[in-house]
């Protein structure tokens, strides 16, 4: 779990780093996801760092995610700039 951990965090100072305004409670739902993400991949595999690895490629960069919210009408989505801004 110490290396999941390690990995967590560097991914989280990352995200910071790109988007310095997004907001903390929208960082925690996400490393939440991809910890779940990590921890299925680890039923299956018993490799820390391919886990981790896959999972966080899979999740994708700010820009990944951004993309995919512009899909969504943004009636739908009325708390997401504010968000990730704030």
């Amino acid at each position: 779990m110490v290396e999941i951990d390690r990995a967590l965090m560097q991914w989280r100072s990352q995200w910071k780093a790109q988007v310095p305004a997004i907001n903390v409670e929208v960082l925690d739902e996400m490393e939440r996801h991809l910890r779940d993400s990590i921890l299925a991949r680890l039923e299956d595999d018993s490799d820390n760092d391919a886990a981790i690895k896959s999972a966080i490629e899979e999740f994708g960069g700010p820009e990944a995610l951004i993309d995919e919210f512009k899909k969504v009408p943004s009636e739908r989505l009325p708390w997401w700039p504010v968000n990730l801004v704030w």
